[in-house]
């Protein structure tokens, strides 16, 4: 669980923008999106095999960039 405290002399909204700075960084709104609907476990291999290989060419095409200078 997430608690902010307001410290002495701070602002309602800065309390509120450290708060939502807290809560990003420990995404928990990322988990919740992912947890809104079920994927199969084969779904979510395929997905992560996707992303990899996503990567991967992306890594190379910079890399083929780079030799090119």
């Amino acid at each position: 669980m997430i608690t902010v405290e307001k410290s002495r002399g701070e602002s309602q909204e800065a309390l509120i923008r450290r708060f939502l700075r807290k809560v990003k960084k420990s995404e928990i709104l990322k988990e919740v999106w992912e947890r809104k609907y079920y994927d199969k476990p084969s779904v979510k291999r395929t997905e992560k095999k996707r992303k990899r290989k996503r990567f991967l060419e992306k890594l190379q095409k910079e890399r083929e960039a780079e030799e090119k200078y």
